[in-house]
């Protein structure tokens, strides 16, 4: 980042390209404001970069993979006292986007903090995103790089007809 910020402060311009970044950043607020005004617990959608991005339901090889590994994360996060696993519809809220992981897990000093009307949650620290045709541009890059970011710990990007 500091060599891309070389580079425009580099240029007379400076000042005018960061007042447009600025004003593109935002009308983005405005319209990630507007998603979550919008968003209700019948819709799975994210907001990625600026666009609010739907997703259609899975199939049934995703379900399976989620189902089963939910059971087993959970299982053993509640044994072992570790924290909480959540799953499709927990809306974590990183700096520039919102994403809804297929499951996720929170350790429990973190967890301990939520409310049971809270719905944005802060950066988990492990996320598993199963791959559909649709998303795996996206959790292979844009959701892998801002994950790593914002301290996510471990991202398991699972095949489910692998």
């Amino acid at each position: 980042m500091t060599t891309l910020a070389n580079r425009i402060l580099a240029n007379s311009d400076a000042v005018l390209v960061l007042q447009q970044v600025q004003k593109v950043l935002n009308d983005e607020a405005q319209r990630r404001h507007q998603f979550r005004e919008w968003i209700d617990e019948g819709q799975k959608a994210e907001f990625i970069n600026g666009q609010p991005v739907l997703h259609s339901p899975v199939k049934r090889a995703h379900w399976k993979v989620s189902d089963l590994l939910l059971r087993l994360l959970s299982v053993y996060a509640s044994f072992k006292k570790l924290g909480v696993v959540g799953v499709e519809k927990v809306m974590i809220a990183l700096t520039r986007n919102d994403y809804e992981p297929d499951i996720c897990f929170f350790e429990s000093d973190k967890a301990q903090h939520f409310k049971n009307d809270q719905v944005l949650f802060p950066a988990p620290d492990f996320v598993v995103e199963i791959l559909s045709k649709r998303t795996s541009k996206n959790d292979h890059t844009i959701k892998k790089q801002d994950y790593a970011q914002h301290g996510i710990k471990e991202y398991w990007i699972i095949d489910p007809v692998k």
